[in-house]
């Protein structure tokens, strides 16, 4: 007969491949927001135009929640409760000392020789989404002498600006993901950019 069909003229099989159908992801909306979230988790740094002193923005992980026992609330309640924690801090210190002399730890207490040494200190929690991030601030204050305070690269007023008096209004942070940087705007009209890089 003619054709053959499913053979080959020499009496060969004739084997016939079929496309290997993707594999679909395994993992839930969940999982990929938790590897997410846990990205971001780290310190990230913002340096542009910051002489004698630092700009540093710690993002903690989420805490595990047991099984049942709902985690993020934030809708009913205080704002973001049960939300994982950040410390923003911006610091200054004299012209007479470089960063390896300063206390690593965030939120450290002052150098008492140092007369330049002033922080800007902020709390909150936060959440991370598709775009980036959102901060709830909880407290925010500078400390050291006034003429310190000055030269802090950010200020409390420009927190305050942004996110109200009351600290009842949330910043947010873009995220590149390529560029693993991250921007927050702060000021009355949220004008100026903070730029932050791991």
């Amino acid at each position: 007969a003619a054709g053959g069909g499913g053979e080959s003229g020499g009496g060969g099989v004739l084997v016939v491949s079929r496309p290997t159908p993707l594999a679909r992801s395994l993992k839930s909306a969940e999982e990929r927001e938790a590897e997410l979230h846990c990205s971001m988790a780290t310190v990230w740094r913002s340096s542009k135009g910051v002489k004698h002193g630092r700009i540093r923005l710690r993002l903690q992980p989420r805490a595990a929640t047991p099984s049942g026992e709902g985690g993020e609330g934030g809708e009913g309640g205080l704002r973001g409760e049960g939300l994982p924690k950040f410390e923003l801090e911006a610091q200054a210190w004299s012209t007479l000392y470089d960063e390896g002399d300063v206390d690593a730890a965030f939120f450290a207490p002052l150098d008492e020789d140092d007369e330049g040494a002033a922080q800007l200190r902020c709390a909150g929690v936060w959440e991370s989404s598709p775009y980036g991030f959102t901060l709830v601030l909880r407290s925010v204050e500078e400390v050291g002498p006034a003429g310190a305070r000055a030269l802090l690269p950010l200020r409390e007023a420009e927190l305050r600006a942004a996110a109200g008096r009351a600290l009842d209004r949330d910043l947010f942070g873009t995220m590149d993901f390529d560029e693993r940087k991250a921007t927050v705007g702060v000021g009355e009209r949220r004008e100026r950019r903070l730029v932050f890089t791991m």
